[in-house]
């Protein structure tokens, strides 16, 4: 494993939806970030368990009394393939300046030491106070 540099104020486990608006909170909130994700790209799990096609569509979130707190991850006001939904969050998170993701690299497990988490993923263990794991629903293809 590479050695350990930076303690992180949170790592994030997954770039699908949840990971990505726990990390744009983060970078929004002036803290020190990482999100690691398995995958080549966000939305990874989602674009490789979706149909080619499949329409997303606007709904309020299971449990929110109003809608979407967070307008960038919120779908148009009309059914947009699911490949037009990722393409307008990816423009929108490049219009942020980004996020701080390690693509490609698999989350292998956690463990204390003292009161700093070391996560360890198949290319390097990483420091951070406080994790979020964001690994998806494992929504079926339909």
């Amino acid at each position: 494993m590479v050695g350990i540099t930076a303690v992180y104020d949170i790592i994030i486990v997954g770039a699908g939806p949840g990971g990505i608006a726990a990390a744009v909170k983060a970078k929004e909130a002036g803290l020190n970030y990482l999100i690691v994700e398995k995958g080549e790209d966000i939305f990874s799990g989602i674009i490789s368990s979706y149909p080619t096609g499949k329409e997303v569509y606007p709904t309020i979130p299971k449990g929110a009394s109003e809608g979407y707190s967070m307008s960038l991850l919120e779908p148009p006001e009309k059914k947009v393939t699911i490949e037009e939904f990722y393409r307008s969050v990816k423009e929108a998170l490049k219009n942020l300046g980004g996020l701080n993701i390690k693509t490609v690299e698999e989350f292998k497990s956690f463990h204390k030491e003292g009161e700093i988490l070391v996560v360890q993923t198949d290319k390097a263990d990483y420091q951070c106070r406080n994790l979020i794991l964001a690994i998806g629903s494992n929504i079926p293809r339909k």
